[in-house]
């Protein structure tokens, strides 16, 4: 009787870990491959069209469709996509007034150059102890992960 429970309750985990990995996948950013891409309402372009959102915005995955995606936007705002639009392709984008870019991973190392407010920059490294590399026009450098959006 103790056995056949154990393969019941082992048969129910491979389920729920079956059905659920697709949502657990489904959990990372993305960001915008095309020049400018329609936001939507619903997953259709019948759907209501919301805004527009240009090249490089990253935006995290939240439910992912044959052919569309929902998303979160750095404000938090929910919406479908056309995922020929998308890329996988890691951005961020700055969410304070003004981010400062340093040449080392720490506050008192050289401050390279700023970026200012919703300024979309490349992901370089992992995040290390508050701090991720990233690339921009005007260089490379460090900034505080609690001032970008995409991670």
């Amino acid at each position: 009787m103790e056995i056949k429970r154990y393969r019941w309750q082992r048969t129910l985990l491979g389920i729920i870990i079956t059905l659920a990995a697709p949502l657990l996948q489904a959990a990372s950013f993305v960001s915008v491959h095309s020049d400018y891409a329609i936001m939507y309402d619903a997953p259709s372009t019948r759907g209501g069209k919301l805004w527009l959102v240009r090249q490089g915005t990253p935006l995290k995955r939240v439910v992912a469709l044959s052919t569309w995606t929902k998303v979160r936007d750095s404000d938090g705002t929910l919406s479908w996509i056309e995922n020929s639009a998308l890329s996988s392709r890691r951005m961020l984008m700055v969410t304070v007034p003004e981010a400062a870019v340093y040449a080392s991973p720490k506050a008192d190392a050289d401050r390279l150059f700023s970026l200012a407010q919703s300024v979309v920059v490349e992901l370089s490294g992992k995040p290390v102890g508050g701090w991720v590399q990233i690339k921009h026009q005007a260089g490379s450098g460090y900034v505080k992960t609690s001032q970008v959006f995409g991670l």
